[in-house]
């Protein structure tokens, strides 16, 4: 896990780097999302001996009923089951253990909400093989004369992770919400950094 979560972070980074070489100076803020999801997804299979595949867009209600998520009776419209999940790490067995989901330019984790909704219904039933969710990010700012740059990214990955903590924690099931950060990079008078929200089953 450690590595998918190190593996997440630098590749959002290194789309960053390349959006930007690419285009003479833009952001990765102004790219398409799956540009961010293409690299991820390079990087964790990246990973030697991982024992583990991936895919990419891929159907949200054949993800769950493969790791055995859906039970009798109705399902939430919160688990958007006719959606795609953006990644699906896979067991060396075939069955689902990790869904990821990439956003990017958040500034608030109402942004994230019906994401984290989505994975806390993946991860309901207990004979789920998916074990975690991931919403990975990508947030940047513009230095202004009332906030210096990096620490307004501070102060957003601050604010989202105690948000996540505090909605997450009443979901059934109960779920542990944790932030991983990546280096938060200053450029001038501006910031970015790329960002993980970890969720599990507690």
């Amino acid at each position: 896990m450690k590595d998918v979560l190190r593996m997440t972070l630098r590749g959002i980074a290194r789309a960053h780097k390349d959006y930007e070489a690419w285009t003479g100076g833009d952001w990765l803020w102004r790219a398409p999302e799956y540009m961010a999801t293409v690299y991820v997804a390079r990087e964790i299979c990246k990973t030697k001996d991982h024992g583990y595949y991936l895919t990419l867009e891929y159907s949200a209600r054949q993800t769950v009923s493969d790791a055995g998520g859906i039970g009798k009776g109705r399902v939430s419209p919160e688990s958007r089951l006719d959606g795609k999940f953006d990644i699906v790490l896979y067991w060396a067995d075939g069955s689902p253990r990790i869904v990821i989901e990439l956003k990017k330019q958040v500034s608030n984790f109402k942004q994230l909400e019906k994401d984290s909704y989505r994975i806390c219904n993946a991860l309901r039933n207990p004979s789920n093989k998916v074990r975690r969710g991931l919403i990975a990010f990508y947030t940047s700012w513009k230095d202004t004369r009332d906030a210096d740059a990096r620490d307004r990214i501070a102060e957003i990955l601050n604010r989202v992770q105690h948000d996540a903590e505090e909605c997450l924690k009443n979901r059934r099931p109960v779920v542990n919400a944790s932030m991983h950060r990546g280096r938060i990079r200053v450029d001038g008078n501006s910031a970015w950094v790329p960002a993980v929200l970890e969720m599990k089953r507690a």
